[in-house]
């Protein structure tokens, strides 16, 4: 169910008369949905392919939505105070690794050699195994700060922008410096991070072509772009249908359709493939339906297919990984992930 199907919906509601790629004006219908009484058709643009509501929230009464139920799905994790000094240490360490110089800084390579693999290991997770030096992060879509916490652990100098209010002040609250609005009214420094980061977060947003240009205006040269956005041409969305996280998600993106917006935001693509990371989709869509058929089951009945079709049961993560390492082969993943440089700075190939 969607966060705001039990919620009368705040605001009124928008047209969409244009694709925002290429302007089109003509377009295919592709599913409906009905969130709180509220009609959203998705549809594709008949020129370009780029999905989209063509019925949505204003811009300005989104933040009423996510602060009425999507916030509600992500908690806010602090650590133990006893871990403090040794993440002090970590940062020390690692700061002395690369930034150091002369004889000291080979001795604190040997010395940082176990937690530098560590190191290394959350920057791959994180899709940051790009950057070649601890410095800013900008986190657009910040949500309530976890993530941003996370990385400061390792003396990244963090600072996020987010819509919701309640999301701010939490993130705040973990004594993080969060802008409460959009990308382009936070007023931050030109060439001023090191990366930027939309993690499930540009199909969110009304005017994605303007936050990837205020992304690049802020990207330090030499700097990093991470983006991860569902793919709309993934076998789960396509196969599936009713995938999208609606009236949330304004936007669907195929690879095709998400390099034309980083193209002409003036980003260099220098990587983009398509992951997914966990069968959390399918076994879901499964699950919806074994629920409905054995609604007059007994419990045990029941009890059985929850447990075999559970998305936390890691015998489905391994039947799938064969599948989904297929699909992400041919471009048809869960997932889409784009990591980009300033144009003319980077030295990869958008086909890596």
């Amino acid at each position: 169910m969607s966060p705001g199907a039990a919620l009368r919906p705040p605001g009124v509601m928008e047209e969409v008369a244009a694709c925002a790629l290429c302007g089109c004006r003509e377009r295919t219908p592709f599913e409906e949905y009905v969130v709180a009484g509220e009609t959203f058709p998705l549809v594709e643009c008949a020129a370009c392919g780029l999905a989209y509501l063509s019925r949505r929230p204003r811009e300005a009464d989104m933040p009423a939505w996510y602060d009425l139920a999507y916030n509600a799905r992500h908690s806010v994790y602090r650590d133990p105070a006893w871990r403090q000094p040794v993440y002090a240490l970590l940062r020390a360490l690692l700061r002395l690794r690369y930034e150091g110089g002369g004889p000291a800084r080979r001795w604190v390579r040997r010395l940082a050699w176990p937690w530098e693999r560590t190191w290394r290991r959350i920057l791959a997770t994180h899709r940051m195994e790009r950057i070649t030096r601890i410095g800013a992060i900008l986190d657009v879509g910040c949500g309530r700060g976890a993530w941003l916490a996370a990385m400061r652990r390792w003396g990244f100098a963090c600072r996020g922008v987010e819509p919701s209010a309640e999301a701010c002040a939490r993130a705040r609250e973990l004594g993080l410096d969060v802008a409460c609005g959009q990308l382009w009214d936070a007023g931050f420094p030109d060439a001023g991070f090191d990366v930027v980061r939309f993690n499930h977060v540009l199909e969110h947003l009304h005017d994605p072509g303007r936050a990837l240009a205020e992304a690049r205006r802020v990207l330090r040269p030499g700097g990093l772009l991470v983006i991860a956005v569902p793919n709309h041409a993934g076998v789960v969305r396509q196969a599936f249908r009713r995938a999208e996280d609606v009236p949330y998600h304004l936007f669907a993106f195929t690879p095709l359709t998400l390099e034309r917006f980083l193209t002409a935001a003036g980003l260099e693509v220098l990587e983009l493939r398509t992951e997914t990371p966990h069968p959390f989709n399918v076994y879901a869509h499964f699950l919806s339906h074994a629920r409905r058929l054995l609604a007059g089951a007994p419990q045990a009945v029941r009890g059985q297919a929850e447990a075999f079709l559970s998305p936390e049961n890691p015998s489905r993560v391994r039947d799938f990984a064969p599948l989904a390492a297929f699909f992400d082969t041919i471009g048809h993943g869960s997932d889409i992930v784009a990591l980009c440089a300033p144009d003319g700075e980077g030295t990869g190939s958008a086909r890596e």
